[in-house]
């Protein structure tokens, strides 16, 4: 999983779709 990879993107994507993508906000491309 590239998570590590973009950390900038996933707290800023988790924060937007938190609710209604919890899992998938985790593992985004």
């Amino acid at each position: 999983i590239d998570s590590m990879k973009l950390p900038p993107v996933d707290v800023k994507d988790r924060q937007t779709i938190s609710a209604p993508v919890g899992p998938a906000g985790d593992v985004r491309f």
